[in-house]
């Protein structure tokens, strides 16, 4: 998650992280704000190397594992208080999308599609099961 390929990548990351993360840091702590980041960054760098090799970089695993977390509790968690943007979560699930079709090595942009798709599932999995454990501290 440290290394970046560019400063429009690093800046990039780093503003998602600085709007979501704040969402979630907020809601639930620092805690479980880190929690989310360092099981997120384990999965989805482990997923991305497994499938396509040490050869990736960047935060966004992360960044979709918090959009993930704070998409499913704002849906199933009435009293979370936050609600994400729907054109907001459609917008990203569109590059999500472009992002997977291959579309963006036309450009010679490789996408770590398989940490994104990590990321989204183990951040949306993680908020699952705070929602249904009914464990309001997650």
């Amino acid at each position: 998650i440290f290394i970046h390929f560019g400063f429009f990548h690093l800046v990039l990351n780093m503003l998602w992280l600085w709007q979501l993360g704040a969402l979630l840091e907020f809601r639930r702590g620092p805690i479980v704000f880190l929690t989310v980041i360092i099981f997120s960054a384990v999965a989805s760098n482990l997923g991305e190397y497994y499938y396509s090799g040490p050869l990736f970089g960047g935060m966004s695993g992360v960044i979709f594992a918090l959009l993930g977390y704070l998409w499913v509790q704002g849906r199933l968690n009435p009293r979370f208080g936050v609600k994400l943007n729907p054109g907001l979560v459609k917008m990203v699930m569109i590059w999500f999308v472009i992002c997977w079709s291959g579309v963006l090595t036309l450009i010679n942009l490789h996408i770590a599609n398989v940490a994104h798709t990590v990321g989204l599932l183990s951040g949306a999995l993680f908020a699952f099961i705070a929602v249904k454990l009914g464990n309001q501290r997650l």
